[in-house]
């Protein structure tokens, strides 16, 4: 409290009134930093209280602080350090902040690679990654969920346990891995249990977890290139070296692979690469499982955007053909359910679960049980796959519409990625037209376009976007590109 910081009970020695003694601790703590400019003090009642004193003396303390300009008493505010202190006060004495570094902070070499990078730009919370439009996520199901678990929490009697008490599980709420493993069983084909799957309340903690466990520093690691920048910097945090590894329209070029030699660890997203769009094919699939087991690599498979093809049966997870233990699946339903929920979820060889048990009981031993129970019922009760089923026709009809649209304005000044799949569309403009102009005329049209820079460890293509294509709507997509392209002058 105010008065125990300026100590004023210690300050009274029978040198004078109480009161003056009072307002001169006072005065020495606002011209010493100590009560700061518009703070409101205590009242004068609080103030005889807390001192012992009568309430006449300490309001003539504040009435002479008052007179002498350090104070303003208003009219149903309280009284207030004054805003600006007297002219004729002396120099305010110089106070060090307390938490100001003495020297520079000697940083680990995970922290200065981070800072590294992110100065010269390669991390940045700007880059886009727009998901599902919020109306398309069935908020009522989902609020009803989450309050169905939040009333079974409190109406316990005194002889039951409730749900909400602390339970710490660092795999996750039992009832939600059974779930979700049964989903990803039905939908990817993935070789899983419970005791295997594990839930995240954060999907970028996964990768982290996994580079910890695996990577010493110096370890090649290799990635798909182009490929997913937050991915590549984490790996890189953690001192890895980075071998790109060429994508075509048959997913990573395995053979380029094969002839750089062996690698620690191979990171790969085989049912849609961004930002080409390319699926991995089944016969680079066999090929990239019998390099890891020979070379005794392991694979991170994310799955991230696996939900959403529009022209045939997705091909199966690349887990769920692996015979050797050599996969490690990450999953989540960012696609789907943001922002209402982040989980991921992420399914182990066997030969992982003990150390991922034993990381993961440090650095994240428990998850909101509500928001894992909701998601359980949403699962069981059958609302994920139907809403990815509704998804799924309404995003091949607005891809259909955005690529009848560009073809109508732009001819054959750009070119569009062939792959149907995912939430993006990769183009390219002809050689005609400026970068400069592009990202202008997004700016001011408002057009989800973004350029692939980002997603380049070396240099990136010229001219190449992504335009995202489901959040907008079909009406005011084509408003939009129809303003984009006429900025162009096209």
């Amino acid at each position: 409290m105010l008065i125990d910081r300026l100590e004023l009970p210690a300050a009274f020695n029978g040198n004078g009134p109480v009161s003056k003694q009072i307002a001169e601790c006072l005065r020495q703590g606002i011209i010493d930093g100590l009560v700061s400019p518009n703070i409101i003090l205590p009242s004068v009642r609080e103030m005889a209280v807390q001192l012992g004193v009568s309430r006449s003396t300490a309001a003539r303390a504040i009435e002479e602080l008052s007179a002498q300009g350090y104070v303003v008493a208003e009219m149903g505010s309280g009284t207030k350090v004054a805003a600006r202190l007297p002219g004729e006060l002396e120099e305010k004495p110089a106070v060090r902040d307390e938490y100001a570094p003495l020297k520079e902070v000697e940083l680990s070499a995970f922290a200065r690679r981070l800072i590294s990078r992110q100065a010269c730009g390669a991390i940045s919370t700007l880059v886009s990654y727009n998901g599902p439009s919020l109306k398309d996520v069935p908020l009522g199901i989902w609020r009803d969920l989450i309050a169905r678990h939040c009333r079974a929490g409190v109406e316990v009697d005194s002889s039951s346990s409730s749900q909400l008490s602390y339970a710490p599980e660092p795999f996750g709420y039992p009832p939600l891995r059974e779930a979700y493993a049964s989903y990803l069983t039905r939908a990817r084909a993935v070789k899983v249990n419970a005791e295997r799957l594990v839930v995240f309340a954060s999907r970028n903690l996964r990768l982290d977890l996994i580079a910890r466990l695996l990577l010493s520093e110096g370890d090649l690691v290799a990635i798909e290139e182009p490929g997913f920048s937050t991915a590549r910097e984490q790996l890189l945090a953690r001192g890895a070296r980075v071998l790109p590894i060429g994508v075509d329209s048959q997913g990573m070029k395995v053979d380029e692979l094969v002839a750089a030699g062996p690698v620690k660890l191979i990171y790969v997203t085989p049912s849609h690469q961004e930002p080409t769009g390319a699926v991995l094919s089944m016969i680079r699939r066999k090929q990239l499982l019998e390099y890891a087991a020979k070379c005794g690599a392991y694979i991170i498979e994310d799955d991230y955007d696996s939900e959403f093809r529009y022209d045939g049966r997705p091909l199966p997870s690349l887990q769920g053909m692996d015979s050797s233990d050599r996969v490690i699946y990450l999953s989540c339903l960012w696609n789907v359910l943001a922002p209402v929920t982040r989980l991921g979820f992420m399914v182990l060889p066997v030969g992982m679960v003990q150390a991922v048990h034993a990381c993961k009981s440090l650095v994240e031993r428990d998850v909101s049980y509500i928001e894992q129970a909701a998601l359980s019922d949403f699962i069981n009760e059958g609302h994920l796959e139907k809403l990815i089923r509704q998804k799924r026709q309404v995003y091949a009809s607005c891809r259909q519409s955005l690529l009848s649209k560009l073809e109508a304005i732009f001819d054959r000044k750009i070119w569009t990625a062939p792959e149907s799949a995912g939430l993006e569309l990769l183009v390219r403009f002809q050689d005609g037209f400026d970068s400069q102009a592009i990202e202008r005329a997004a700016r001011e049209s408002g057009f989800p376009i973004t350029d692939t820079s980002w997603w380049y460890f070396g240099s990136p293509k010229p001219l190449e976007y992504t335009i995202s294509f489901t959040w907008l709507g079909e009406e005011e997509m084509t408003k939009r590109l129809e303003h984009f392209a006429s900025l162009l002058g096209v």
